[in-house]
């Protein structure tokens, strides 16, 4: 049998560009599919911490909450497959990432609070992309309109068109508008403002949108199943957690 030390020795010189090549070929299959099935296309867009502790490790990099890399992704609803994803160090900033993604006119992308940037979001909006996410407490806003609720469903208690009001805002912005909803949680926590530029699906699609960003981190927990490294080296942890989403692809496009 193998030493983990010889592994890790091995994987420190070996490429991972060969496994990285690998693993957006198959990505672009699973796309390729995808686009034969569906004519819209709703993504999870989220990251996934990697943390890296204990001896072998002063060489990982701190974020906000953990040491390590962090794995960004784009994972398609309906199918729960990756479709996009950039594997970086933990100070990078979610929404660092997402702004260097092409997106799909056309999708909507439900993301949570770390891809707050008013200015992308008009970007977004002009690029005719949708998008779905928290609203930061601290948002400063003037309501233009408020929707009629429906009676029927007790947990949306807002629904309105605003402006963002700002310091600065609305001379960045000019009368760039976008929808509140506000959602009352049954698990007692602080009632949860939504935001987005679809103004056409109803209040309670919009929340149960939302509530699907959940999906991430279960697929994420389910499907790739690394408990620990076997290298300690940059190169080797790449190379382990390219090779548990090749593994996945690899058994999605070709089911047994």
């Amino acid at each position: 049998m193998l030493k983990r030390s010889t592994l890790s020795e091995a994987n420190a010189k070996r490429s991972a560009d060969v496994y990285l090549a690998l693993c957006q070929h198959l990505m672009g299959q699973v796309n390729r599919r995808l686009r034969k099935q569906l004519n819209t296309f709703t993504y999870l867009m989220d990251s996934s911490p990697i943390q890296l502790f204990g001896q072998g490790y002063d060489w990982a990099l701190r974020g906000s909450r953990i040491k390590g890399f962090k794995l960004h992704m784009q994972l398609e609803l309906s199918n729960q497959v990756p479709v996009c994803f950039e594997l970086t160090d933990a100070n990078v900033q979610d929404i660092n990432q997402a702004r260097m993604w092409e997106l799909e006119p056309g999708s909507t992308h439900v993301m949570d609070k770390g891809y707050i940037d008013y200015q992308w979001w008009k970007q977004l909006s002009e690029q005719q992309i949708k998008l779905v996410s928290r609203l930061q407490k601290s948002a400063v806003f003037n309501v233009v309109q408020s929707y009629l609720l429906d009676p029927q469903d007790p947990h949306i208690l807002q629904d309105q068109c605003i402006e963002f009001s700002g310091f600065n805002q609305q001379k960045r912005l000019g009368s760039f508008q976008m929808r509140r909803v506000v959602v009352k949680r049954e698990d007692g926590k602080a009632n949860l403002a939504l935001i987005t530029n679809d103004f056409k699906r109803s209040a309670q699609e919009i929340a149960q949108q939302r509530w699907q960003i959940e999906l991430f981190f279960k697929w994420v927990k389910q499907n790739l199943k690394i408990k620990r490294f076997i290298g300690q080296n940059p190169n080797a942890v790449r190379i382990q957690v390219l090779s548990a989403l090749i593994v996945y692809l690899g058994t999605s496009i070709n089911p047994e």
